[in-house]
């Protein structure tokens, strides 16, 4: 893990250029704060800063990935709207199928017009992770009369912990687990974009447009 994070950059101790991580494949990765819980919740002036920070590395990176803290704080929530492509990770549980769809009934109540999909995390099988996907798209169809996409699902698998543990990408470490094989599909699926799809605004601007 880098000695530096996104929290030194909020802070005005690092500039965005300081804290990047080099990865496997030619990923970059800007680690988040240690204290989620803080970054979640930190201010609109807070929030632009670091916005003008990340938009000066969006000219170099085919895809940006965020990966937000859980909750509908309003610094997730303008992530999310400020986004080609919203992701919502569940899993079959109760409580974690009704924390998603209070992030899709918020998207749809402040007029997100992107799509909005899917994944389910640790099903026990793929019929089961479907069966989730399916309940989720039925209620927002009913209730919000609004569309929502399978991504994918992904089974509970003892080798991604292992992986974790190991600080190395579940595709590499194992790359024949059908969880690699899963993610591997789940990427190809959202790169293939038509690039007449994709904003034509910036990520990080409109996160700050957002904001204003």
């Amino acid at each position: 893990r880098s000695k530096y994070d996104i929290s030194h950059v909020i802070s005005g101790r690092k500039r965005i250029e300081e804290i990047v991580q080099s990865g496997p494949r030619g990923v970059q990765v800007v680690c988040g704060a240690s204290g989620l819980d803080r970054l979640a919740d930190i201010n609109e002036g807070e929030q632009r800063r670091l916005m003008q920070h990340l938009s000066r590395l969006q000219q170099q990176t085919d895809t940006i990935v965020v990966d937000t803290a859980a909750g509908i704080s309003s610094s997730v929530v303008n992530f999310c709207l400020a986004s080609d492509h919203v992701l919502i990770v569940t899993t079959p549980e109760a409580t974690a199928m009704t924390d998603a769809y209070g992030m899709v009934k918020v998207l749809v109540r402040k007029r997100y017009e992107g799509p909005i999909s899917i994944i389910v995390n640790m099903a026990r099988t793929v019929g089961e992770g479907k069966r989730t996907y399916q309940r989720m798209a039925a209620v927002a169809q009913k209730f919000l009369q609004r569309e929502i996409y399978f991504a994918a699902v992904l089974l509970r698998d003892d080798r991604l912990c292992m992986a974790v543990r190991s600080r190395k990408p579940v595709v590499l470490a194992y790359p024949n687990a059908q969880i690699s094989a899963s993610l591997a599909m789940l990427a190809a699926r959202l790169t293939d974009v038509p690039s007449e799809n994709k904003a034509s605004e910036g990520f990080f601007r409109k996160v700050v447009r957002w904001l204003n």
